[in-house]
């Protein structure tokens, strides 16, 4: 089988494009891929240091809430008379001034007057001074956040008061648009309290989680064949924060990206072999011409005319 110069050089072309761009696509997407993948990791790694941040602004604006209500003088002054009545009104007349927020009333017996049940230990440490502020379970209330200071007159211990705040789906929607992620709530007795994704993976994902300790890493997890990246944190209390990506989402661009990398292979590799056919034509057509000249020689006509060439071994 015989094939001419010409062909030859364009197969050539087609075969040095084909070596050279098909494994850069091959290599370009995996990295592609795997760029995207670690931005979506180093996203979740940042996660749980929004959350501290958020966590400790919280906290702090929550302690001078409750101080203020335990400074208050007419609440003061109510529970030193053991006046029930007017310290529920007047605390829950301060707490309006903060939006979101509900009143808190620890009795002198460390019994709630109002809002949640609170932890005996919780209730001591304000015995001792201290203005604690942790995440908590109630069964009446849910998942919240509890703040108290303690109320204190004559030098003695006269009880607590503070502030709860829900951590329902708001936080939860709230952090999901600080850090870019699907955030599940997770109460300290591992009961779902709030997932901002999708109904259909949230039960299974907290299946999953639940069975997890919490790390610093980013973990990777699968699940009815999508992949999840998540990465946890706790918050004072003991409730758990976990923030999850979706890969099959994040990667939901690589198609198009493909589409159009696939666009550009085309156009390059037309206009790459528009212009080997040029180079092609223009090399073999002084050998062509040569072929030709000899074979009129061969024939015996010696004033066969022949064509220049600009390469050398050629001409």
């Amino acid at each position: 089988m015989k094939v001419s110069l010409k062909s030859a050089l364009m197969g050539l072309v087609l075969l040095v494009l084909l070596l050279g761009l098909v494994p850069t696509g091959i290599l370009l997407d995996r990295r592609l891929t795997a760029a995207l993948e670690e931005g979506v990791r180093d996203d979740l790694r940042t996660a749980p240091l929004v959350l501290a941040d958020r966590w400790q602004n919280q906290a702090s604006a929550r302690m001078m809430h409750s101080r203020e209500m335990a400074i208050d003088p007419d609440l003061v002054a109510a529970m030193t008379r053991s006046d029930t009545v007017s310290v529920l009104l007047r605390a829950e007349e301060i707490a309006t001034a903060f939006p979101g927020e509900s009143a808190v009333v620890i009795g002198p017996d460390g019994v709630p007057w109002m809002g949640p049940d609170v932890e005996a230990t919780v209730v001591d440490s304000t015995r001792a001074g201290a203005m604690p502020v942790l995440a908590m379970e109630s069964e009446e209330h849910g998942l919240g956040t509890i703040s108290l200071a303690p109320v204190v007159a004559d030098g003695g211990w006269m009880g607590a008061v503070g502030v709860w705040v829900p951590m329902t789906e708001d936080e939860a929607a709230r952090l999901s648009v600080l850090t870019r992620s699907d955030v599940l709530l997770m109460a300290p007795d591992e009961e779902l309290a709030a997932y901002t994704g999708r109904a259909e993976p949230a039960m299974g994902l907290f299946g999953l989680l639940a069975q997890q300790p919490v790390t610093d890493d980013v973990r990777e997890f699968e699940l009815d064949g999508d992949r999840y990246l998540v990465a946890n944190a706790h918050v004072p209390g003991g409730a758990r924060v976990s923030f999850v990506r979706a890969l099959s989402e994040e990667l939901a661009v690589v198609p198009t990206l493909r589409a159009v990398g696939a666009g550009v292979f085309g156009l390059a590799l037309v206009v790459a072999l528009a212009v080997g056919v040029w180079f092609a034509t223009r090399l073999a057509e002084p050998v062509g011409s040569l072929a030709g000249a000899a074979s009129r020689i061969s024939q015996g006509d010696f004033d066969a005319p022949v064509g220049r060439s600009a390469v050398d071994e050629v001409d």
